[in-house]
């Protein structure tokens, strides 16, 4: 590239200059089944067998974990998470319980929405369980969408989700308290004998 006077040290406005941007990103982009993304972060590309296509992208564990987690907070079975890479790791920008998936269908070729569908058909057909159980109050602790392995100590309050009647029948019977009848001597039911005198 000549520096010219339209352009000088800044982007060409004309798209003259034979850089990167030029000569490879806006041709790339140019094709319908090719997207780009910014700021993202993979591990690995898995291509199939003859190395020409992208079948899925393996993302850090971290990054993977923060997403699910994120999701989890939000009570969702199913987001889409906006995470961008800080200086000590993913940032969460947005969890979105209805997310677009018109872009990412287009860049991996693969029916997601006919897979959020069939999942969420499972789950309706044979529900895990009838309440859900959204966040554990342990004094002033508040702990989102507790595992089934935390174990429930005294005076832990829960937030339930779910079929009234499901939730009454987790309630214990509270045992039925004993009445304590006290036994009467045999004449405390007789007249007294002023009783007697009055009448």
């Amino acid at each position: 590239c000549i520096l010219c006077d339209t352009c000088n040290s800044f982007p060409c406005q004309r798209h003259a200059k034979s850089e990167a941007e030029i000569c490879c990103v806006r041709p790339t982009l140019s094709y319908e089944n090719v997207t780009l993304w910014t700021r993202t972060s993979a591990r690995r590309l898995v291509t199939d067998p003859s190395g020409t296509r992208v079948e899925a992208i393996e993302l850090d564990e971290e990054y993977e974990r923060t997403a699910v987690r994120s999701a989890q907070i939000m009570g969702l079975r199913v987001a889409g998470v906006d995470m961008l890479e800080g200086a000590d790791g993913p940032l969460v920008m947005e969890v979105n319980s209805s997310p677009g998936l018109e872009g990412i269908e287009r860049a991996t070729d693969l029916d997601v929405a006919g897979s959020i569908i069939d999942f969420v058909d499972n789950q309706v057909a044979f529900p895990e369980l009838d309440v859900r159980v959204l966040t554990l109050h342990r004094g002033a602790q508040v702990i989102p969408n507790p595992r089934p392995s935390r174990v429930l100590e005294a005076n832990d309050r829960l937030l339930c989700f779910g079929r009234l009647e499901e939730m009454r029948d987790m309630i214990p019977d509270r045992r039925s308290r004993r009445r304590q009848v006290r036994v009467l001597p045999e004449d405390a039911l007789a007249p007294n004998a002023e009783d007697e005198s009055e009448a």
